[in-house]
């Protein structure tokens, strides 16, 4: 039958099928296996597998370039010195008032004599809520499964255990307020600000970020996610 192909038919075929095509976006192999042997080797170590263009990164193809990063010195009006360096507590405080956690301290006491009916034993004072915060932080560096184990026996972390019981912290941390709930309608107040319960907080630490000083001159950004133009406004 006429339909049916023989060898001289499919080679005629395969010979006829080799078309020429724009060679504008083909990148050059040459000076590529110069830049990047590793990716020849590769290449030529899998027979049968992938050619040579297969092998070609995406980096090439977007028209990306390996090139060597050179820095920029800092100008020396950057370079600012930054004076006496002080303790991670004196940096805290600075956020974290005495009067801030004087009011916690108030506040927690009035709480729970308002919950219960008796008051705390003993008082929740200013020395009470800095050991509490200062657990905490302790707490973000070490990791337990479950908090009450820095008090057990076996797994015992002296540091925490030692500066307050686990009675103590964990009636502190259900009880701990910076506002007098007793004192205003909640209702109202979660009516005109959500976070009214810790308002206080939030204000001690905006006042302390308003303080810094803003020097304007020199920038840095970092992981910059669309084009960027500096300029004035």
């Amino acid at each position: 039958m006429s339909g049916i192909l023989n060898d001289a038919a499919i080679a005629e075929m395969l010979g006829g099928s080799e078309e020429e095509g724009d060679d504008s976006d083909e990148i050059d192999l040459d000076n590529f296996t110069e830049e990047y042997p590793e990716y020849l080797s590769s290449s030529s170590s899998d027979e049968g597998e992938d050619s040579d263009e297969d092998n070609v990164p995406l980096s090439m193809l977007a028209g990306w370039q390996k090139k060597p990063f050179n820095g920029k010195p800092l100008p020396e009006e950057a370079l600012h010195d930054p004076g006496d360096i002080k303790t991670p507590y004196e940096y805290f405080e600075r956020y974290f008032t005495v009067e801030l956690m004087e009011q916690m301290a108030l506040t927690t006491n009035q709480y729970y004599m308002a919950k219960t009916g008796i008051q705390i034993k003993p008082v929740c004072s200013l020395l009470d809520i800095k050991k509490f915060f200062g657990i905490h932080a302790i707490v973000g560096c070490i990791k337990f499964p479950r908090l009450k184990m820095i008090w057990s026996e076996k797994y015992r972390y002296d540091p925490i255990a030692n500066a307050m019981s686990r009675e103590r912290f964990f009636l502190l941390r259900t009880n701990l307020h910076c506002v007098d709930v007793t004192a205003v309608n909640q209702t109202e107040e979660q009516t005109k600000n959500r976070l009214w319960r810790v308002q206080p907080v939030i204000d001690a630490v905006r006042n302390r970020c308003l303080q810094l000083p803003r020097d304007a001159g020199n920038y840095s950004v970092d992981e910059q996610m669309i084009p960027l133009k500096v300029g004035t406004i």
